[in-house]
């Protein structure tokens, strides 16, 4: 450029000339590499080009909210996944305590084999979807990480940009020179600047729409597989339990014969038993008949015991009121017990030897005196 009040400007080769007078500003895109245009501050070429950084500090910003807020997603997925770890150390997982709260897994009777290879079967279907969308998860991220990278690119050749306006426009005041240069290119650069920014836009807004649903899937997927492992964690304890009741039932068939052998002895007890008491009831009844017919003998012989000591009471006194003819009145009675006994009287000794008879005739002997 020299000293010359003419500004020059290479685009490609070429050198532009102006003699009109002005502020203008300077700027050399990284797409055009030895292409230095300037244009006057207040042009629509320079409104352009502050829309055109402005949209793409804005892009620039977006993105790096995305980045902070897929981070945080990330973060937080991790610190659910440490919790769900450390859960199933205890023996229990991160969806067991929410998803107990409204299961209720009961295991249908005859199918616990068939159940358990379809749960089988559905884990390992669950478990080939969750890699498949780690892949495209992973892919996205990729994806996302190398549009990061052109945007960590494009901010730089918008800073190296805007410092070299800075240094020419330093440059251009420092020589005084108010020469407003054509740049028929920078209308064209800017265009070419926004569409590149509107493709990152789009293809940002496109990436992260694709990560949102792929984390959603991702969270789905989790959840499912967890709640299908407690099922399987449900079921398998189910089948322990069935297990051991098949295996107490084959102990107890083993134990068969005793038990045939321990039921026979108990029937044999039972008939026994049986007849006791039919033999018991019997003796019982014999027992109670003859009970029935002492009582009748023992009041037969109160009866007589009565009677006979009135009559020996009424002798007595007769004897005492005749004194000439006791030996007759003594005699009298004997005589009329001798011919008023009965005959079941004809052993007198083995009656008066029975302890109640005897009782009893103490007991009255004790009365009358």
């Amino acid at each position: 450029m020299g000293s010359s009040s003419v500004n020059e400007v290479s685009t490609f080769g070429r050198t532009s000339k102006s003699d009109n007078e002005g502020e203008r500003g300077l700027e050399q895109f990284l797409g055009f590499p030895v292409q230095l245009v300037s244009y006057l501050l207040g042009s629509d070429a320079f409104r352009k080009f502050c829309k055109a950084k402005a949209a793409v500090a804005r892009l620039v910003k977006g993105i790096w909210l995305g980045i902070d807020e897929e981070k945080s997603e990330r973060k937080k997925d991790e610190e659910a996944k440490v919790v769900g770890v450390m859960d199933s150390l205890d023996g229990v997982s991160h969806q067991t305590v929410v998803d107990n709260q409204r299961d209720n897994v009961k295991l249908p009777e005859g199918r616990s084999e068939k159940v358990v290879r379809e749960m089988s079967l559905r884990i390992n279907d669950l478990e080939s979807g969750l890699a498949k969308e780690r892949v495209t998860f992973k892919a996205l991220l990729s994806t996302c990480d190398d549009l990061n990278e052109r945007v960590a690119r494009l901010k730089v050749e918008k800073d190296q940009a805007i410092a070299r306006t800075k240094k020419a426009e330093a440059r251009e005041r420092s020589r005084g020179s108010r020469t407003e240069v054509k740049a028929p290119l920078v209308p064209g650069d800017v265009v070419s600047l926004s569409g590149r920014i509107r493709v990152l836009e789009s293809d940002v807004f496109r990436i992260q729409g694709d990560v949102q649903m792929g984390n959603a899937n991702l969270r789905e997927c989790q959840y499912k597989l967890d709640a299908t492992l407690i099922r399987e964690k449900v079921l398998e304890g189910e089948i322990k339990a069935m297990e051991s009741l098949v295996k107490r039932k084959e102990e107890l068939l083993k134990d068969l014969p005793a038990w045939e052998k321990l039921n026979a002895e108990i029937g044999r007890l039972r008939a026994h038993v049986a007849d006791l008491e039919a033999l018991n009831l019997a003796e019982s009844a014999t027992y109670i008949a003859k009970l029935e017919e002492d009582v009748i003998y023992h009041d037969k012989v109160d009866a007589e015991i009565i009677k006979w000591k009135n009559d020996y009471a009424s002798y007595w006194h007769s004897f005492g009121s005749a004194g000439s003819g006791s030996l007759h009145l003594l005699s009298t009675p004997r005589r009329s017990l001798e011919v008023d006994r009965d005959p079941w009287m004809e052993e007198p000794t083995e009656y008066f030897t029975d302890p109640l008879v005897q009782s009893v005739s103490l007991s009255s002997d004790l009365r009358a005196v």
